[in-house]
């Protein structure tokens, strides 16, 4: 009986973890934001996006308790001067497969109108949602890097 209860035992196992892996069709990784002085107005939030599903899909909104609104945003440099503002929604899109690092001077999620301050070591939640999958809730880990 033992012998048949462990290949079976095995299998089961196997079965529950390829069920584990990335069923989702919209995953993130590595989310952060940088801790706030108490008087902030705004704030931005970085990670990275993986599209796991069959199809193309955009980053369209987001939406947290401590943001009056968020926008997905970019920076740009031109002419030695930096600026940011709303992405172009054909910088926001994966392909299936496709990963999307957003990070400092780059592609972001901007958090206008901070409610709370973001304090060092605590974890605030983030809503993303995508045109194609729907919406995506992901913890965001409040760091100094």
């Amino acid at each position: 009986m033992m012998q048949f209860l462990r290949p079976t035992l095995v299998v089961i196992g196997l079965a529950f973890l390829a069920s584990c892996a990335s069923d989702e069709p919209v995953t993130t990784s590595d989310m952060w934001a940088r801790p706030t002085a108490p008087d902030a107005t705004n704030a931005a939030f970085y990670g990275t996006i993986t599209n796991n599903s069959d199809q193309d899909i955009t980053l369209e909104a987001g939406y947290s308790k401590v943001c009056d609104e968020i926008e997905i945003h970019n920076s740009t440099l031109e002419d030695e001067i930096i600026s940011m503002g709303p992405a172009d929604p054909a910088e926001t899109q994966l392909s299936p497969g496709e990963s999307m690092d957003l990070e400092p001077m780059g592609l972001h999620v901007m958090c206008l109108g901070v409610t709370e301050p973001l304090v060092e070591g605590s974890t605030i939640t983030l809503e993303l949602t995508f045109d194609e999958t729907g919406a995506l809730v992901t913890d965001v880990a409040i760091e100094q890097r």
